[in-house]
């Protein structure tokens, strides 16, 4: 193998905790500072792995069109059987960041959200802390048996 498995830990655990942050940030921004508004989901698209999320219409104070997913949203197991079809057309609540009205999120779900982010920074400091260890030989990671 040509890369140490600790500095892959490493380096996976550091662009999770980055996310962790970034979304932290950007969500705590628009809960203090967003704009409540009015938006449409046009439709929920599924990705490789059946996960549907909701493409967002809606309009800023300033009449820019916004049409696109939340800059963050968390998709459970459950979202993979449920068909959101009859949600298409639904009339929700977003708020938007009045810097960046691209970065928005579904009203009413920043605390999931926020257990979701805190779950995603957990695993990212676990698989750290294994890499540090591993790193300065207090625990041995072998992958090759």
């Amino acid at each position: 193998m040509f890369v140490k498995q600790e500095i892959c830990f490493l380096i996976l655990s550091s662009v999770i905790i980055y996310l962790g942050i970034d979304y932290s940030i950007a969500i705590n921004q628009i809960e203090k500072y967003g704009i409540k508004t009015k938006g449409k989901i046009i439709v929920y698209k599924r990705d490789r792995k059946g996960y549907q999320t909701p493409t967002i219409n809606f309009t800023t104070n300033d009449g820019k069109i916004i049409e696109k997913e939340p800059y963050y949203f968390a998709a459970t197991d459950f979202n993979k059987f449920k068909n959101f079809t009859k949600d298409e057309g639904k009339e929700i609540n977003v708020m938007y960041y009045k810097n960046n009205p691209e970065k928005f999120v579904i009203d009413g779900e920043t605390f999931f959200n926020k257990i979701t982010i805190g779950f995603m920074m957990f695993i990212g400091l676990i698989l750290f802390i294994v890499g540090i260890l591993s790193l300065f030989g207090v625990i041995e990671m072998n992958f090759k048996k």
